[in-house]
């Protein structure tokens, strides 16, 4: 939930959102794909038009440093209008202050590779989040993949 969209007023909600195909007629089994929401709960649109086979996941994180949520899935940068933009090689899985500087990298996990990407013009506080044990709580603990 945040304020993402530049033509939607008011906070909105994304979900990652999971479709399951047909096995009996070959349809891939697990479909992913943004659902936007309005504060009042309609749906605004879905990204992208056709799903992606999966289920990648979303992160969310300060990742300029300065406090302004950013948003990415799959290999996705998500713009202000709701879109992703290729951005990684490989698939997100995780945003923390991993170099405790204030802003939050991106983690990327593929083929047994670990990679950490911070922003290019990141604003550094120098404030390791890390120290915050309601971060740790909230951005490291309850962090589950499955």
């Amino acid at each position: 939930m945040g304020n993402f969209l530049k033509a939607v007023s008011g906070p909105q909600v994304v979900v990652g959102g999971r479709t399951y195909g047909n096995r009996k007629i070959n349809e891939p089994y697990l479909f992913s794909q943004l659902f936007w929401f309005d504060n009042k709960g309609n749906m605004l649109f879905k990204w992208p038009g056709a799903p992606l086979n999966g289920n990648p996941d979303f992160v969310k994180g300060n990742w300029d440093g300065r406090n302004k949520e950013q948003l990415f899935w799959y290999k996705f940068k998500i713009n202000d209008q709701g879109k992703g933009e290729l951005y990684f090689p490989d698939p997100v899985y995780h945003m923390f202050d991993f170099m405790g500087k204030g802003a939050e990298e991106v983690i990327t996990l593929s083929q047994g590779y670990l990679r950490v990407y911070g922003a290019k013009q990141a604003h550094y506080s120098n404030k390791d989040e890390k120290k915050d044990l309601l971060y740790l709580k909230n951005s490291v603990v309850n962090h589950t993949h499955y």
